[in-house]
């Protein structure tokens, strides 16, 4: 979580009080990323990339060889507005 430094940890806990109203201990943060499921994942991604979302989907891709056809991987997951 990068809490190396004080700084941070500081900054960390002010999120967490503006956000949450209290402290999230660690313990509690694990148990629900660990509860996320793929259905999740593809939940949220409909919402903001799907059909429905109101703009485009930002795509950075790393080397050319990776994402030959970045249109082709997006229609294959079934998100993003690609016009």
């Amino acid at each position: 979580m990068a809490l190396e430094s004080r700084v941070v940890e500081v900054e960390d806990l002010g999120r967490q009080v503006l956000v949450h109203g209290r402290r999230v201990p660690v313990t509690e943060m694990c148990r629900k990323i660990e509860a996320i499921t793929p259905a999740d994942l593809m939940r949220v991604a409909n919402r903001v990339f799907g059909p429905h979302a109101e703009g485009k989907p930002s795509l950075l891709v790393m080397g050319r060889e990776d994402v030959p056809d970045w249109k082709a991987v997006m229609r294959q997951y079934g998100v993003g507005r690609i016009d």
